[in-house]
């Protein structure tokens, strides 16, 4: 059982029939992938194989999308960042596949009235892009977040900590600003400015002077510029206001 297993919320007998329903499938597949003949087994056979064998092998299971002869990428900038552009909207149509190469493409859902099953089935390969998320409106880039998992997971946890005020944290942050994912150190240096000025002052004019990413370089020294108006700002309003970083990428 998941939260999301409570919608609708408001027609207890749907909810259970959708609840029904996914039930007995998961325990057909359940039974599928322990026999003899299953998913189970295939993956014990190919434990030892090479990652794209057994990918091959087990395609059958997966119904994935690859992408064949992509041409190598560059690093990622915001400003060469391409941009978003929509299909006419398409019918949904019972057992529809959608393959998707989500580096590139996404999908919404609009104008849904009924129960709907999305099963997701995803292989994440390495890969230097990060998390784009785009205005659908217009098409332009907003905001750009690190793919990677373990990233994720420490920006958000500096994030906790920089809303607790844990200025004591500082070296996590600092630690942080150098790491390999480019979206990751900014993030990182940005709650820095805002927890603590004074200690971010030195790893930013670091970053600014030598960062490998241009545009980190840049909203560094940006941010850098702004610190004559922080100092202002501190001075002129209770300890605990804290200025907030302008420069984005």
């Amino acid at each position: 059982m998941s939260r999301h297993d409570h919608f609708p919320r408001h027609d207890p007998a749907r909810c259970e029939a959708a609840r029904e329903a996914t039930d007995a499938l998961a325990e057909d597949w359940r039974a599928e992938d322990t026999c003899p003949g299953g998913l189970i087994a295939a993956m014990d056979a190919l434990a030892d194989a090479p990652p794209a064998a057994a990918i091959d092998a087990l395609l059958p299971w997966l119904r994935r999308h690859r992408i064949v002869g992509a041409a190598a990428r560059p690093t990622f900038t915001a400003a060469g960042a391409g941009c978003c552009e929509s299909d006419p909207p398409q019918p949904l149509s019972k057992d529809m596949i959608l393959r998707l190469d989500t580096a590139r493409e996404a999908i919404t859902l609009v104008g849904a009235s009924g129960d709907l099953l999305l099963l997701d089935l995803a292989v994440h390969p390495p890969s230097s892009l990060p998390v784009q998320t785009y205005d659908i409106a217009s098409g332009r880039l907003v905001h750009v977040a690190s793919a990677r998992r373990d990233a994720s997971f420490r920006q958000m946890a500096l994030a906790l900590l920089g809303a607790f005020g844990r200025r004591d944290a500082g070296p996590l942050f600092v630690e942080a600003t150098l790491d390999d994912d480019f979206a990751a150190r900014w993030s990182a240096m940005r709650q820095l400015v805002a927890l603590d000025p004074a200690a971010a002052r030195a790893p930013l004019a670091a970053m600014a002077a030598a960062d490998p990413h241009s545009e980190v370089r840049a909203a560094a020294g940006a941010t850098l510029a702004l610190y004559p108006s922080f100092c202002a700002a501190k001075d002129a309003h209770a300890p605990d206001d804290r200025p907030a970083a302008d420069a984005r990428i």
